[in-house]
């Protein structure tokens, strides 16, 4: 059992990739029109979901461009949902993929550490059960945060260079 355990399943990535670019557009998206532009995102959001959960395990050569698609609908998704500029888009990006790989991270570690302990004939409730109360539990935290903190974002204002030097920051890591 251990063997099959050391990896994060997709499907852990897409629920959680889903649920932050989500959590991004209620918070900002523009409240004038109203649900449309949240029914425009939830094709991509599904896209998302079934392109991350089938190229879950793809060998390292295809991991690079498959994560360039995966951002790149991220990105789409909330530049056509909020209907903001691109270095605001790029912004709330990173916060999704940020807030994603922490939640989906945080949720398995919980389950690989915990599952040895649990009978096999509940290891699937704790699955399903536990990724539901902790991704409620940290995007709700989340939501608090972003809700709390939130600025108009005619006042948010990132300039190309700040964008450009977080990027180099982020590859050089």
């Amino acid at each position: 059992m251990k063997a099959e355990l050391l990896n994060t399943p997709g499907y852990y990535y897409a629920i959680a990739y889903c649920l932050s670019a989500f959590l991004v557009t209620c918070i900002y998206r523009d409240k004038s029109r109203g649900r449309r532009g949240m029914a425009l995102g939830v094709p991509v959001l599904i896209f998302l979901m079934l392109f991350m959960c089938l190229t879950d395990g793809v060998r390292r050569s295809l991991f690079v461009p498959s994560m360039l698609v995966i951002i790149f609908l991220v990105l789409w998704y909330v530049h056509k949902s909020c209907e903001i500029g691109m270095t605001q888009t790029g912004y709330f990006g990173g916060k999704i993929l940020i807030n994603a790989e922490f939640a989906a991270s945080f949720c398995w570690q919980v389950y690989y550490n915990y599952a040895q302990s649990i009978p096999e004939e509940y290891l699937g409730l704790w699955r399903w059960g536990g990724m539901a109360l902790i991704y409620g539990v940290i995007f709700s935290i989340l939501y608090v945060i972003e809700h709390y903190l939130q600025k108009n974002l005619d006042e948010l204002q990132i300039t190309g260079r700040e964008l450009l030097a977080t990027l180099l920051y982020w590859t050089m890591r």
